[in-house]
């Protein structure tokens, strides 16, 4: 799960930035200074998670990468966290072509865990 680490998940997104990412760069290298940046990444805590959880990407998802869903599927798995995964074809980051399906199984999954 490197790729998600905090901060660095953030310099993804730095080519959109006018000047690719320099100033963001610098801010995070100044945050290493004082901190250690993997306190603050999710992944060091995701065994504090004691209740189910869903997965929503879609394949067309321009803004968060597969792979990262798939790594955050595979390491819930290696954790023995419940979880359900669930991929929709063509749709982007905001769900754009699966959104009535991505309500249907929320609204369903909620549900069940106030039943």
């Amino acid at each position: 799960m490197r790729g998600q680490q905090l901060p660095y998940n953030i310099l993804f997104y730095t080519d959109e930035a006018s000047d690719s990412g320099k100033w963001l760069r610098g801010q995070i290298s100044e945050f290493e200074r004082d901190y250690d940046v993997f306190n603050y990444s999710i992944d060091k805590y995701l065994d504090w998670i004691s209740i189910p959880v869903q997965i929503h990407q879609g394949s067309a998802d321009e803004s968060v990468p597969k792979k990262w869903s798939m790594e955050l599927s595979n390491r819930f798995s290696s954790l023995g966290i419940e979880h359900t995964y669930y991929e929709y074809p063509g749709a982007d980051h905001n769900m754009r072509g699966a959104w009535n399906s991505v309500v249907a199984r929320d609204a369903e999954w909620f549900g069940s865990l106030i039943r």
